[in-house]
């Protein structure tokens, strides 16, 4: 397809000479003599480049300028302005033109300057497209979940966004996000840029964990050149930077700051404003959710559409304890739909790594809420484990689902999905 450009010039010899030179080099070419009637021709068409002298009838080149800045900035303008008009061409460019050339106009030096222009602004478009197509996939609204404990974080996300809106002057306050990995710590951290006030500007991620200690200054803030050879230090000068700082961490700061890992001013830095996000296992049906969001987008990547799980696959889903948390689960779900060979999903066709969950349940140190972990000699199911452990806890708690669901590790929803799943019922009602 051919690149198009609105040529404004009321030379009309300059005009016809750079029309046949251009449409020789395949471009698609309008003519306007005069500002106004560049400005009708814009009203149905988008060039890429509009090529515009200075002096013309009526409004002058930089008026011109400054309306198609108003109508699309991302048109590309390039001046024309007459030898030694210096202070034109500033004016010009501080506008908004990409460009400016002096005349006499070389041809040669015009196919350069309007290459390097299209190459912009194709960049450009493509950045723009892909910034919207984030904004789609990345705010607050694409984040899966309705548990009491997401709509908490989803909450206080909104606040964060509504307070940085009303914000008279100042820096946007650093913000931390912690959990467990796999949460989903970077959708709320993208969601924060993608909503709010900054939205226009570049998501930086830097995984601070894979770049060396000794290398980590330099990639966060640059060196001048020789700083590593001949000067370490590298620059005096400070630079003021406009950025807003978000963290992620899967590690306990507050401990880590307690025994000397982790400098107590840099935490209170970055901890202006903190967000928890919780694990899978404390969010309740949420499960359910996600490995039917992660089910029906695996199906149409692999060409296998109109998947669905078995409620034998269901119970599964909700009783595993999920360590890995949302990252596992999608990457289960993907290995499960690469293998399956037909509709319907059942419980041993999911790829669950239980051994890990069992690990992860040792490692956490928890004991039971009876104090006990005794097994009978001739064994039990684990369903017939969870059952009377959950029984016990509600007893012990005088049937308080909060609490219960808090000795045992659980949401309050996932506690009433396994009170109903067991038939279980407070003695006397």
């Amino acid at each position: 397809m051919a690149n198009s450009i609105l040529i404004v010039e009321d030379d009309e010899i300059l005009a016809d000479n750079v029309q046949t030179y251009l449409k020789r080099n395949n471009w698609d070419v309008q003519v306007a003599a005069t500002a106004e009637d560049a400005l009708k021709v814009l009203e149905g068409l988008r060039p890429d480049v509009v090529l515009t002298d200075y002096l013309l009838p009526g409004k002058t080149g930089l008026e011109l300028i400054n309306s198609i800045m108003a109508l699309d900035p991302q048109i590309k303008v390039i001046m024309m302005t007459g030898e030694g008009k210096v202070q034109t061409a500033v004016d010009a460019m501080k506008a908004g033109a990409y460009d400016y050339l002096t005349k006499p106009v070389v041809l040669a030096e015009l196919k350069i300057a309007l290459e390097k222009a299209t190459g912009v602004s194709s960049m450009e478009r493509a950045l723009s497209f892909y910034q919207r197509r984030e904004a789609q996939n990345s705010g607050l609204d694409a984040i899966i979940g309705e548990s009491p404990a997401i709509a908490e974080v989803k909450r206080k996300v909104s606040q964060i966004l509504v307070a940085e809106r009303n914000m008279a002057s100042g820096d946007l306050p650093a913000v931390l996000i912690t959990g467990e990995t796999g949460t989903g710590k970077e959708l709320f951290a993208r969601s924060l840029h993608v909503d709010g006030v900054r939205s226009n500007g570049p998501f930086v991620e830097v995984n601070c964990a894979s770049i060396p200690s000794n290398l980590l200054e330099s990639e966060l803030f640059g060196h001048e050149r020789g700083a590593f050879t001949v000067r370490r230090i590298g620059s005096t000068r400070e630079r003021r930077v406009n950025i807003r700082i978000i963290s992620a961490t899967n590690q306990h700061l507050e401990n880590m700051v307690r025994d000397g890992k982790f400098r107590a001013d840099l935490f209170f830095r970055l901890r202006i404003i903190t967000l928890r996000v919780p694990p899978l296992r404390e969010r309740g049906d949420d499960v359910l959710r996600l490995a039917r969001h992660f089910l029906e987008a695996h199906g149409k990547r692999y060409g296998k559409r109109g998947l669905a799980f078995s409620e034998d696959a269901e119970h599964v889903l909700m009783d595993y304890g999920w360590p890995g948390n949302v990252r596992e689960l999608r990457n289960m779900l993907e290995q499960t739909v690469l293998l399956a060979q037909d509709g319907i999903i059942t419980a041993g066709q999911l790829a669950i790594c239980s051994g890990l969950s069992a690990a992860a349940d040792r490692e956490s140190g928890q004991e039971l809420p009876n104090g006990s972990s005794a097994m009978p000699r001739q064994g039990m199911k684990l369903s017939d484990m969870e059952r009377d452990l959950v029984a016990k806890t509600l007893d012990k708690t005088d049937w308080n689902v909060s609490k219960s669901a808090k000795l045992l590790g659980l949401s309050r929803d996932m506690l009433r999905y396994r009170i109903e799943k067991y038939g279980l019922v407070r003695p006397n009602e």
